[in-house]
């Protein structure tokens, strides 16, 4: 059967349509972005590069962070945190997430033209920078709120004492 008697029986334009709704996938392959769980997930930004960085790292801090966001009564140190985001996004020079944020426009955009200091950025995609403060701020709560619940999901009562506003 063609594309054309396809498209007559989605329209319910022949008899048998209802054979070809039941054939017809109902749901999309993919997730919509806006119902994915992955709000956390940088960018373009694998999970090999997080491993080879939590590996490189001889203190342990990161791994003890990451560790630390399954204890609901614990405060995860943003510090450390951002110093890993900012290796994630090859700044590693620095632990501000603002200044990586910045070297990293400066990186992709170029040399700057006094007369003209917005032309470069046309040509750049924001999404590939690192994010703001207040940002990964909100993304770490939320990462803890969720690790804690899975920490705590074989429990009875797994959500007992947790609140996604800050106490």
């Amino acid at each position: 059967m063609g594309k054309r008697s396809l498209l007559e029986h989605r329209q319910g334009k022949d008899s048998g349509c209802f054979i070809w709704r039941r054939v017809l996938p109902i749901r999309p392959k993919r997730t919509p972005a806006n119902l994915r769980d992955e709000a956390t997930t940088p960018l373009r930004k694998g999970k090999t590069k997080a491993l080879d960085i939590i590996e490189k790292d001889e203190s342990g801090r990161f791994v003890e962070a990451f560790i630390s966001m399954g204890d609901a009564r614990h405060t995860v140190d943003f510090d450390v945190i951002s110093e890993f985001v900012c290796c994630m996004y090859a700044q590693s020079q620095t632990r501000d997430i603002d200044e990586a944020r910045y070297n990293k426009l400066m990186q992709m955009t170029g040399k700057v033209q006094k007369d003209n200091p917005l032309a470069n950025v046309k040509r750049i995609d924001c999404a590939l920078l690192p994010p703001t403060r207040k940002t990964l701020e909100m993304k770490i709560s939320r990462l803890q709120y969720v690790t804690v619940l899975w920490t705590l999901a074989t429990k009875a009562c797994p959500g007992d004492g947790l609140s996604m506003t800050h106490s």
